[in-house]
């Protein structure tokens, strides 16, 4: 058998599927997937062969897949050659309409609003169904910004969440500094130390606050 790994995918969705099929290769399970693997001269002999001789179907499901006729067909064909599909949901797409028959009782994985996140539990599952050991996938961060971007995620979350880490470390520990400097200063000049002491409670009651509002605003 040439591969192992069917990867079935609506056209708007040809990034993450590639980016699957990378990822899956990577950990030494063969895949097929169009074009690259499609024989232009026997278009759908081979599609058809190519599902009945896989063990296992990879369905990046979204609201593309769900209106492609192609998607519908091959899910069909896999579902009557007894092969297992894994369904990689990447968008808020409810199941419904010509597949639900198909995917109702389907292995799901929820791997919207970012894929990539969900890559190394795909990996796992294909690895489980065909019995073979794996490698652990490092996700090269080229692919996660490519699949984001596909559906407009912003690569930024998480740099911005360490930013945001880093200045509610300094605003509890410049209140904390403020209080020593208002102790050590209050017996050399009784206003200053007073004046320092009130910025470090201002700033112990207002930071939590701040980040409160902020949390609520941003969600």
């Amino acid at each position: 058998m040439s591969h192992e790994v069917y990867i079935c995918y609506g056209d708007e969705d040809k990034i993450t599927a590639d980016a699957i099929c990378h990822v899956l290769e990577e950990n030494k399970f063969k895949c097929w997937i169009k074009p690259r693997d499609l024989d232009v001269k026997n278009t759908v002999n081979d599609y058809s062969n190519a599902i009945r001789q896989s063990r296992v179907m990879v369905l990046v499901f979204s609201e593309s897949a769900k209106l492609s006729n192609y998607v519908n067909t091959e899910v069909d064909i896999a579902f009557s050659a007894n092969v297992p599909i894994i369904v990689f949901k990447i968008d808020e797409s409810n199941l419904d309409g010509g597949l639900e028959f198909f995917l109702k009782n389907k292995h799901w994985l929820d791997a919207y609003p970012q894929p990539a996140i969900e890559f190394r539990n795909l990996v796992i599952d294909v690895a489980k169904i065909l019995n073979k050991p794996i490698t652990d996938p490092i996700i090269s961060s080229s692919i996660v910004d490519s699949v984001n971007s596909a559906i407009g995620v912003d690569n930024s979350g998480k740099s911005k969440g360490l930013k945001t880490s880093v200045l509610l470390t300094f605003a509890c520990v410049i209140p904390i500094i403020l209080v020593a400097i208002s102790i050590a200063t209050y017996d050399i000049s009784g206003n200053l130390g007073i004046f320092l002491f009130i910025i470090a409670i201002a700033l112990l009651i207002g930071t939590p606050i701040i980040y409160l509002l902020h949390r609520y605003i941003s969600e």
